[in-house]
């Protein structure tokens, strides 16, 4: 459902429904994100549209619908009918970035988009995915535990 048909406060409440418990997101709200790859202009609305430009003119790829896989994707559908196939759609997959920035957007299938976007947004979340692995459940027991060098200090009962 794009916001852009609400009025603000349900809008901004909607926004708020959809992003994560952590908020990381709110910077989307209300910024557009735009990439030039190869004759074609990517705008990239989060929260409301995703659209192609050539010149004067535009091709809506999408409404915005919801994120996917862990807030990792956002997902665009309900784009403009292409002649004799389905309408078009957008799915853009997001990854730990310096910068918000749309790249490598393709077309795998017919009137089917992808984008990669770069966000800081998810790099909190990639560094704990990183930590969690390198600390396995096993030996959060033995961190719990007080230890001097490599003494082991019991608690006095």
């Amino acid at each position: 459902m794009p916001i852009d048909n609400l009025p603000r406060a349900e809008a901004y409440d909607y926004f708020v429904s959809c992003t994560s418990k952590e908020k990381e997101f709110y910077f989307f709200y209300d910024r557009c994100f735009e990439s030039k790859q190869n004759k074609y202009v990517y705008k990239i609305c989060p929260f409301k549209q995703a659209s192609q430009d050539e010149g004067y003119s535009s091709t809506r790829l999408g409404s915005w619908d919801n994120f996917e896989e862990s807030y990792r994707v956002m997902v665009f559908t309900n784009g403009e009918k292409c002649w004799n196939g389905p309408d078009r759609s957008l799915k853009v997959r997001l990854r730990c970035g310096l910068k918000n920035e749309i790249s490598d957007v393709d077309e795998p299938s017919r009137c089917e988009y992808t984008a990669l976007m770069s966000t800081p947004a998810l790099c909190l979340e990639d560094k704990l995915k990183v930590a969690e692995q390198i600390i396995m459940p096993r030996d959060w027991k033995a961190l719990q535990q007080p230890q001097v060098g490599h003494l082991k200090i019991e608690k006095s009962k």
